[in-house]
């Protein structure tokens, strides 16, 4: 009787030790699966002339960065009237990522505008586009038509590490 006993205790401990090996292994795989892939430079046409403002009749309550992205993405989209698809061409990024930085800038201008808060301009891991393209035979904002505007933006694949 006592060896019946020893034999389904030892199963049962076998297969706890078992389901939870696989568990173990499972998230351990999972985690594999949800890690993010790193962020693909984005092309911006130039960097702001203008880097930040302040809001007037009141002292600033914070601060908000808009990454240079954010602000390519919203000069793109609402001052020079592009689609999603014609913005996103000319990043060397997707649609669903144009849209993301898209929400996101507004999200933050929102916040500056209704907070009172300042904004600056900065940051974010773009280069200026290395030649002047055909479609920005027109464009006013142009880096290669006004040199200081590409200042201090790392080329395309330069790595951060020498920053």
């Amino acid at each position: 009787m006592v060896s019946f006993f020893a034999k389904v205790l030892l199963t049962y401990v076998h297969n706890i030790v078992y389901l939870y090996s696989e568990l173990h292994y499972y998230i351990s795989r999972r985690e594999e699966r949800i890690m993010a892939r790193p962020t693909k430079q984005r092309c911006i046409c130039s960097l702001p002339r203008v880097t930040g403002f302040s809001p007037q009749g009141c002292k600033a309550s914070g601060s908000i960065n808009l990454t240079y992205d954010e602000y390519e993405v919203l000069r793109l989209l609402d001052h020079m009237q592009m689609t999603q698809e014609q913005c996103a061409k000319r990043m060397q990024i997707s649609r669903p990522t144009v849209t993301r930085i898209y929400d996101e800038a507004r999200r933050k201008m929102a916040d500056m505008l209704v907070g009172g808060k300042s904004l600056t301009i900065g940051g974010g891991d773009v280069f200026v586009c290395p030649a002047m393209r055909p479609e920005c035979a027109g464009e006013e904002h142009c880096c290669h038509k006004d040199p200081e505007l590409s200042r201090g933006v790392r080329s395309p694949g330069e790595d951060s590490a020498g920053e």
